[in-house]
């Protein structure tokens, strides 16, 4: 009797399975083409898409390019929030603009209100919103 009672105790007493360590979310660092660009509720031509272009350093520092307009700034995400969230400031908007993204793999969706106005709270851009829902692909060629 002793022995079950040493073996079960034995078996209580002994660590259970360990869990996977848990991975890190998916990352924006890195570079990304737009391929394609939603804002006020019309989708833009691809043409226009492609040269939407964003570049986010893991010092959290980023540069972008909308068509002739180019930039770069200073961002911060929060990745456990859900949606995953990202603020950022650049060098031709001073005030803070809130966005949100994901990412899957090799793709980023990137949401954000024009001007520093409220956060999105989901990924779509409806008329009158001044919404932009950017649909982006990362550049393999300089993948981090």
């Amino acid at each position: 009797m002793n022995t079950v009672l040493l073996a079960l105790a034995l078996v209580a007493a002994a660590p259970g399975p360990k869990d996977a360590p848990k991975k890190d979310p998916p990352t924006v660092v890195g570079e990304w083409t737009c391929t394609e660009c939603v804002g006020d509720g019309q989708k833009f031509p691809s043409e226009v898409a492609a040269t939407i272009w964003l570049e986010f350093a893991a010092d959290g520092k980023f540069r972008y390019r909308f068509g002739p307009e180019e930039g770069a700034g200073t961002y911060t995400t929060d990745p456990a929030k859900n949606p995953a969230e990202l603020d950022y400031t650049s060098d031709k908007v001073a005030k803070g603009n809130h966005a949100i993204y994901k990412v899957d793999q090799d793709a980023l969706t990137f949401c954000f209100a024009e001007g520093g106005r409220a956060r999105p709270t989901g990924f779509e851009s409806s008329a009158g919103t001044r919404v932009l829902l950017l649909t982006l692909k990362r550049d393999k060629k300089k993948k981090e």
